[in-house]
């Protein structure tokens, strides 16, 4: 009777530490999945930092591109000042034959 209740007392502890045993697996696979579920994020945030990446390549190109934009509106500008410059000399130079051609006819007239 001694031994059986020795070996019950024997067979209850194997039990206790087969249970502790069985609950430390079960942590860890918890612990296991924790760790593929942050495995799974690390690699989100790792494509995120690519897609960021390419994203500030497209904003520099959007930038550069808005640089030849305020370029090419400053030589517009700089172009219809030449344009009109052009325009009041071709203007100057009309005014200038009109006046020679009416002295000439006056002169003209004036000798016949």
């Amino acid at each position: 009777t001694t031994k059986m209740a020795n070996l019950e007392a024997q067979i209850k502890k194997y039990e206790t530490i087969n249970t502790q045993i069985k609950d430390l697996e079960n942590k860890l696979e918890t612990k296991n999945e924790q760790i593929t579920a942050l495995q799974n994020q690390v690699n989100k945030i790792g494509t995120m930092e690519t897609k960021i990446t390419w994203l500030e390549g497209e904003v520099k190109k959007f930038e550069a591109m808005d640089k030849q934009i305020i370029d090419l509106k400053n030589q517009v500008e700089t172009n219809k000042q030449v344009t009109e410059a052009m325009n009041k000399q071709i203007t100057d130079l009309k005014t200038q034959v009109e006046t020679s051609n009416v002295q000439v006819t006056e002169t003209m007239n004036k000798q016949f």
